[in-house]
């Protein structure tokens, strides 16, 4: 009998990002996930028709109001949320949903002060609050829309990735994960093969 070696490729699905807001600064957000092949979804709380226009790109775009948000938006646990809306009680119905749920990222726009509030007004677990970042974004001295998207889709795509965000130079393992794929043979009767040499 001979041996037969196999190429394994371990390709995961994309990361799904829901954005909560549809405000001009959501836009480069939800342009930058995209372009790096994220499934985006954009929910806009003020129900405004021109956010389909604006957002035609997104793979999916949710019109709703906060008082319905729970019964219109299914979470996965490896999905990923921003919420930018702008509007405080938005932020706090949207962020009461989401703390509960298996949501792996809750990345919430706004000042420390207004985030202590909602906080300090729901009160949640431990375990919620290590999933939620605010203010979002890496320190990266971004100022502008398009860097500031690039600071939250980085700072996304380290805690997905389990990384610190840390200066490359200074990483002493591999960039790059390396699957480990040990060989098992496990062959009924039925499949058995003859290979001949």
């Amino acid at each position: 009998m001979g041996s037969v070696d196999v190429f394994i490729e371990v390709i995961t699905p994309p990361l799904s990002l829901i954005i909560f807001g549809a405000g001009r600064d959501v836009l480069p957000v939800a342009k930058l996930a995209k372009a790096i092949g994220w499934q985006v979804t954009v929910v806009d709380c003020r129900a405004q028709e021109k956010t389909y226009q604006r957002f035609a790109f997104a793979d999916k775009i949710i019109l709703t109001r906060r008082d319905i948000i729970s019964q219109q938006i299914s979470v996965e646990e490896n999905d990923v949320a921003v919420v930018m809306t702008h509007n405080y009680f938005d932020d706090y119905n949207i962020i009461k949903f989401l703390l509960p749920t298996k949501i792996s990222y809750l990345g919430v726009m706004g000042s420390k002060n207004r985030i202590a509030k909602i906080i300090e007004d729901l009160n949640p677990t431990k375990t919620q609050l290590e999933k939620l970042y605010s203010p979002i974004g890496l320190d990266i001295g971004a100022d502008t829309p398009a860097e500031i998207a690039n600071s939250i889709i980085s700072e996304i795509q380290a805690v997905s990735s389990k990384r610190n965000a840390s200066f490359l130079k200074y990483r002493s393992q591999p960039l790059h994960q390396k699957y480990d794929v040990q060989q098992k043979q496990v062959i009924t009767p039925k499949q058995r093969l003859k290979v001949e040499d």
